[in-house]
């Protein structure tokens, strides 16, 4: 064999380790495209269901404002009432007193 043979052979080589190198590469870059889709498909759900979420929370936190609102007006309303009982009482006890 010659050297230009031998060359040849050791080029031979090289191009086949490349081209089958290049295919493993390809497949990885295949697979990894796969796996982004996904991904990209499974995130696109993670954000619709968070977006649900949060109207759930921006829900709860409006019933909570009218819960506390309901709240103090009821503490008020009971307050005056009881107020106006105090005040019956001691007009009552008042005219007790004058008799």
């Amino acid at each position: 064999m010659s050297t230009l043979e031998v060359k040849l052979e050791e080029i031979e080589r090289k191009v086949k380790k490349l081209v089958e190198q290049n295919l493993q590469y390809k497949e990885i870059c295949e697979d990894l495209l796969v796996v982004r889709r996904r991904l990209e498909e499974e995130n696109r759900g993670l954000r619709q269901e968070l977006a649900g979420q949060v109207d759930e929370v921006e829900e709860l936190a409006n019933k909570t404002q009218k819960l506390e609102l309901t709240y103090k007006e009821d503490k008020e309303g009971i307050k005056k009432r009881i107020d106006q009982y105090i005040q019956d009482i001691d007009t009552s006890i008042g005219w007790l007193e004058q008799l």
